[in-house]
């Protein structure tokens, strides 16, 4: 009872820093423009969040393996809310590249946090399979919303004073997870990479004891056991991939319709478009029960036929092609973190979700920049393509051919 608590607790907390992340896709491109910002130094600016968002991931997951990762979703979000008030108070593109590298840093703690809580929730694959479907599904419904409602709040208020709303937004999450959240160390408590011991070595004393299991992890044996599963790949790539598509959308779309003179609004229901058409996807039942990699490739194909058709110019409804990039993202993202679940160490949770995580970062910094270095919405689709495309390649050849859709978590 107490872990179904702390599980439906959780949720409402990614409802509610969800709905903050995703009520600010239509802010921000207008925003720095707003601030005088040209086409590169939009670019830049929208990366610096993942920045330094992928630093802070590559050092988070060992100690969020570590310590209680309570205190490091509350006080996480406790301080991206003051940072989300400090965009409203700044009137230069350099304070802001000064916020939102603080504001990427301090989110790398938070997300992975909330995965590893998540994964640690349930005893085989099928469990977290289920899981990571009603996350999907909650995360969805703040996708659709927020949007709509960051538009309104632009219309309404201002840029400026949108910032200072969401920011009280992300505050009050992080207090709800200070006092209600259940503290979580994990498994077993403090967590010691020395005090594993490589799958092989396992697999060996099981079968009589053959080979002594004289040899610790360190952190290279850490990541030896997340990269050198090849059936960890695909997710990874798929990572990288549906970050970069997103981060040119983040670019682009805003931009476009501010530059046709539309209220915010309608830059609001464009991306709601995009939720509700995950929601679809979410809710269908016999898809999610796919072998992951299979849902990825499929993903991964309706995201490049968007992409091909924007930047030949076909006459595509805005509207529907965000709302297939949506059904596309509801098949990725839950099985991404199937796959590495399935693949990663119990006690490695952590530490995987966060270079999943870094991956991601990865994508979402390359993607704007090259997007402000063309300055041109072909260009910049078309490039996408091209790593949507490349990862579908590299799903084919890196899959586990031996995938099996229920089997135990490793511990």
């Amino acid at each position: 009872m107490r872990r179904k608590y702390a599980l439906w607790l959780l949720f409402v907390i990614l409802f509610l820093a969800s709905f903050d992340m995703h009520a600010q896709m239509p802010l921000l491109s207008p925003f720095i423009e707003e601030l005088g910002a040209p086409a590169l130094l939009i670019g830049l600016l929208l990366s610096a969040y993942s920045f330094t968002n992928l630093i802070g991931n590559l050092t988070a997951g060992p100690i969020i393996d570590r310590y209680s990762k309570k205190g490091f979703i509350s006080a996480g979000l406790m301080i991206s809310g003051i940072l989300l008030m400090l965009h409203g108070i700044i009137d230069s593109s350099t304070e802001l590249l000064g916020i939102r590298l603080t504001y990427g840093y301090v989110m790398a703690f938070v997300s992975p946090a909330c995965f590893a809580v998540l994964a640690s929730s349930a005893d085989t694959i099928d469990e977290q399979n289920k899981i990571f479907v009603q996350k999907g599904i909650i995360l969805t419904f703040a996708s659709i919303l927020s949007p709509a409602v960051g538009g309104f709040l632009a219309g309404r208020f201002g840029f400026a004073n949108s910032f200072v709303i969401l920011g009280w937004v992300m505050l009050i999450t992080g207090l709800i997870a200070l006092l209600f959240l259940p503290k979580h160390n994990g498994d077993t408590g403090r967590v010691n990479p020395e005090e594993y011991v490589f799958k092989e070595e396992v697999q060996e004393q099981k079968q009589g004891h053959q080979n002594s299991l004289s040899q610790k992890k360190t952190v290279k044996a850490t990541l030896q056991v997340i990269f050198g599963s090849v059936g960890m790949y695909p997710a990874f790539f798929s990572a990288f991939a549906i970050m970069y598509a997103q981060g040119t959308m983040m670019y682009e779309v805003p931009l476009l319709i501010a530059r046709q003179h539309l209220d915010p609004t309608v830059t609001g229901m464009v991306f709601s478009m995009m939720g509700i058409g995950s929601l679809l996807t979410l809710s269908i039942a016999q898809i999610q029960r796919k072998s992951p990699v299979v849902r990825c490739l499929i993903g991964l194909s309706i995201l490049s036929a968007m992409f091909y058709a924007t930047a030949m110019n076909w006459n595509v409804s805005i509207y529907w092609m965000m709302f297939l990039v949506g059904g596309a993202f509801g098949l990725l993202f839950p099985a991404m973190t199937t796959i590495l679940t399935s693949y990663a160490p119990r006690q490695l949770y952590g530490t995987a979700f966060s270079f999943y995580s870094a991956i991601m970062s990865a994508g979402a910094i390359l993607s704007p920049i090259v997007a402000g270095i063309f300055d041109n919405i072909s260009r910049s689709f078309f490039t996408g393509f091209l790593v949507l495309m490349t990862a579908s390649v590299c799903c084919i050849l890196f899959q586990d051919k031996k995938w099996q859709a229920v089997s135990p978590v490793r511990r």
